[in-house]
């Protein structure tokens, strides 16, 4: 066996590198080829948009870092006993990191479902069904449902910790001989008139006036947390309106996707009907070729040898009949053994 190695690096140096090659097939398409991928435009105008995506992904992967930290700032507000300034700026610090990030965030989001919702309403625009459309139908979509889980977590944890800090305050007010409802807490926070109920708290005794204190932090908190709940609610009802038209073009997508499949499916079986019928004729020719051909490689219908004269003819061997001259027995044995076998498929 000859040894051809150093002719197959020969040829494979003379290929150039994986770019020069990728270079030359892209060169090289076809027309036909070509029209099943999106033009350079359009491909620069996907890019440009996953670009816009990524910077909302990172806002977004910022403002859940963001909410982490608020929670870390509550837990270590209700532990720590007492006032403690820096935590309370750290705090209110992130919360309006966070704030900020959700305005902008909710601005750059509706920006591209605008645009998305443009290319639908232009059935003239080749985009509007391309790729291209798909993927930033998907891309809003998807940021849409994971910015509006950030809020809503963000929302959670408001909550609960307001909750907890009329937990405290009804603890404080315990401990200070005054006891009052959950009901009238709520109504003195929310009309700022709680301190009238802790003036008698300021006494001469420092434990009592540190309780005060906590008391007025926790009521402050408690202004800034539904102050900011108030501020991010239409954001977050803007955010469930947009999802919900999402939602419309996401069930005709759905519907789409199933006439796909049902399609896909009929595509199946027909193909497997196809070659059904493709073996049931391979097995009628040969039934043929043994009605027509005996052991000896005879003809039933002439008593003579058949005649072929060229290897076409091969295919043609039914009807081909005649004694200019003979083929060797041992093809025609061969060729009845295959005829055997494919009979047994």
């Amino acid at each position: 066996m000859k040894d051809r190695l150093a002719e197959l690096q020969q040829k494979a140096d003379k290929g150039g590198t994986l770019s020069d090659l990728h270079d030359r097939l892209y060169d090289e398409q076809t027309p036909s080829e070509e029209a099943l991928l999106l033009s350079k435009d359009h491909w620069d105008n996907v890019e440009t948009f996953l670009a816009r995506v990524n910077g909302v992904l990172n806002d977004l992967h910022d403002m859940e870092s963001l909410l982490e930290e608020i929670k870390i700032k509550h837990s270590q507000i209700l532990i720590e006993p007492g006032v403690h300034q820096q935590f309370t700026d750290d705090l209110n610090r992130a919360i309006e990191s966070f704030k900020m990030k959700s305005y902008a965030t909710q601005t750059a989001v509706r920006q591209m479902n605008a645009e998305v919702q443009k290319l639908n309403g232009d059935p003239k625009d080749y985009s509007a069904n391309g790729v291209d459309a798909r993927i930033k139908r998907n891309q809003v979509m998807a940021m849409t449902k994971k910015f509006q889980n950030v809020l809503l977590a963000f929302n959670n944890e408001q909550m609960k910790y307001k909750e907890k800090c009329k937990q405290k305050i009804t603890s404080y007010l315990s401990l200070s001989g005054r006891n009052m409802p959950d009901e009238d807490i709520d109504k003195a926070i929310e009309s700022g008139q709680l301190f009238d109920y802790t003036k008698g708290l300021i006494l001469a005794q420092r434990d009592k006036r540190a309780l005060y204190d906590e008391v007025k932090s926790r009521h402050e908190d408690i202004i800034r947390l539904e102050a900011s709940i108030r501020e991010l609610h239409d954001l977050f009802q803007d955010m469930s309106m947009l999802l919900e038209s999402q939602g419309e073009m996401l069930n005709h997508i759905e519907r789409n996707v199933e006439s796909a499949v049902d399609y896909a499916t009929k595509a199946f079986r027909n193909v497997k009907q196809a070659k059904e019928m493709q073996t049931s004729a391979r097995k009628l020719y040969y039934i043929n070729i043994l009605r027509v051909v005996d052991c000896r490689g005879n003809s039933f219908v002439t008593g003579r040898p058949l005649i072929i004269r060229s290897s076409i003819e091969l295919h043609q061997l039914p009807i081909v009949c005649g004694n200019e001259a003979t083929v060797p027995r041992s093809q025609f044995v061969l060729l009845l053994k295959f005829a055997e076998l494919c009979l047994l498929f």
